[in-house]
């Protein structure tokens, strides 16, 4: 039969053989584990991705498009920017892409350039507002 006298002469191992036994106070720790777990994350960040699409689709009429191009411009543009790491890239994309459906002498006005043809510039300033590249978050 064991008695307190018993355990009291007990003096816990730290290890043996590669093995860790518990510490008095080890114990307690789990429980201030599930508090933090318990306690609200704040919520990630939206996505850049979902924050660009959102903001064309916002913005989109402001371009002065008429309809049945506007949707099409709407679906390059966010395209483009889900697709690319960076607003240059996307420009550079929306470029190759709008320059075929652009009219001839909006294009010739602008220099060449799809985005000033259709007079996107002002609204991709908008869209991107606050919006980092993820090229450069990446090599921070």
């Amino acid at each position: 039969d064991l008695n307190a006298e018993d355990f009291a002469k007990v003096e816990p191992w730290v290890g043996t053989n590669g093995i860790l036994f518990a510490q008095a106070g080890d114990v307690g720790a789990a429980d201030d584990a599930v508090d933090e777990e318990d306690q609200e994350v704040a919520p990630p960040p939206p996505l850049r991705s979902v924050v660009l699409k959102k903001r064309i689709a916002e913005h989109i009429e402001s371009a002065g498009i008429a309809w049945p191009l506007q949707e099409y411009v709407q679906v390059v543009m966010a395209s483009c920017c889900v697709e690319a790491h960076s607003r240059a890239t996307a420009e550079e994309a929306m470029e190759v892409d709008l320059r075929p459906v652009a009219e001839k002498k909006a294009l010739d006005d602008a220099n060449g350039s799809a985005l000033d043809a259709f007079q996107l510039r002002e609204m991709l300033d908008k869209v991107f507002e606050g919006v980092e590249d993820e090229e450069s978050s990446i090599n921070k």
